[in-house]
């Protein structure tokens, strides 16, 4: 029996051991950078403009767009050896209409060869159950529903003729934390090796494509679906779209 306990503790260790090098967060003292982060907002590759513009979605429905707004969270870096190191403190909400809001910095990350960022669209099931939030999750922001139904994780709003709303408004307000319906997916984007440096910078430029909302897993057509304000199926499937509309554009070292 005594054999038997200690073997077990060996084993506990050993896989303690392999955890903590395969996904660690930045050590004190540990070399560091920054990484900046530029969100590029397009439709169909043509650059985003609110209030003005004319769309087409894949079902050849006319659309303009007045507000875009998600959050990024939970960030995670993998490097060339294997490791990961994860940002859990950091929160953004990216709203088109506020340039600043666009650039995100990433601090104080371990230096190494990047190979991989990955994110979350939206906020944690933790943030979602920790009461009154401050910051980028202020519920002035407009993005939070209630204790219940949690954050608002993204949110596209706009007008078209195809809307079946008296107004020929669309609001799809997209969120779910927990259970099927869950929108709280890791998104990953390879970067094909980045190095970042101790005390340096690096710029990485993302697009994300608005078109991608309509199209993919659960085409989107505004005749039949233009309002989504809870959880469930429908927002669910309009979050499998728009998890496809990141990629990287450009990198600079």
């Amino acid at each position: 029996m005594k054999k038997c306990l200690q073997s077990y503790a060996t084993l506990f260790i050993l896989l303690l051991s392999v955890a903590c090098n395969n996904d660690s967060d930045t050590k004190p003292g540990a070399a560091t950078g920054t990484i900046q982060l530029s969100m590029f907002h397009v439709f169909n590759g043509t650059a985003l403009r609110l209030n003005d513009t004319q769309y087409q979605n894949n079902s050849g429905e006319g659309l303009s767009i007045t507000t875009f707004k998600y959050y990024l969270s939970n960030f995670k870096l993998k490097y060339s050896d294997g490791s990961e190191e994860r940002l859990p403190g950091d929160y953004f909400l990216v709203d088109e209409s506020v340039s600043a809001s666009k650039q995100l910095i990433l601090s104080d990350v371990k230096a190494g060869k990047i190979t991989s960022i990955a994110f979350l669209v939206g906020v944690d099931s933790a943030r979602n159950n920790s009461g009154v939030q401050s910051g980028a999750l202020d519920p002035v922001h407009g993005m939070f529903w209630s204790w219940n139904s949690g954050y608002i994780m993204a949110k596209l709003e706009g007008q078209s003729d195809a809307a079946n709303t008296p107004d020929h408004t669309f609001a799809l307000h997209i969120g779910g934390f927990q259970g099927t319906y869950s929108v709280l997916h890791e998104i990953v984007l390879p970067v094909n090796t980045v190095q970042l440096n101790a005390q340096q910078e690096v710029k990485i430029t993302l697009s994300a494509d608005v078109a991608k909302w309509f199209d993919g897993t659960r085409p989107i057509s505004l005749q039949v679906t233009s309002t989504v304000h809870v959880p469930g199926e429908t927002a669910y499937g309009v979050y499998q779209n728009y998890s496809k509309m990141f990629s990287i554009l450009s990198v600079s070292e």
